[in-house]
């Protein structure tokens, strides 16, 4: 989503939530590989790497409302598989895999963010 336009209000927002994301896990020292990498199996929000890990990021922005609901199992399972498949592709074998969920909060104006490391 680097320099797309909205399609409505709630696209908007996603990419709102997905920038303030990549700034956080920069400021945090992730180097950003790939933002919604798109396979016809789904897609991934972002893709980085840390230390000794390649970090499968999941970003969920919502309205006054716990991002953190919509990580369901079928969600986690798509991911993972999403991740297993970027993998094989990319012939990625020295880095160890870990997945984090960023949880994005929009109250008035104000976003506020909470990224949760390992999550599953």
């Amino acid at each position: 989503m680097f320099g797309k336009l909205a399609k409505n209000p709630a696209h908007q927002l996603g990419i709102d939530g997905e920038k303030k994301a990549r700034k956080h896990l920069k400021k945090k020292g992730y180097r950003i590989l790939e933002a919604n990498y798109r396979t016809r199996l789904g897609e991934l929000d972002l893709i980085a790497t840390v230390e000794e890990y390649l970090v499968f990021v999941e970003v969920k922005t919502r309205i006054d409302q716990n991002p953190f609901i919509q990580m369901t199992q079928a969600k986690i399972k798509k991911i993972r598989t999403l991740a297993l498949a970027y993998m094989a592709e990319k012939e990625i074998q020295d880095l160890q895999p870990r997945f984090d969920v960023i949880g994005i909060t929009k109250h008035g104006t104000e976003l506020t963010l909470e990224h949760l490391e390992n999550a599953f």
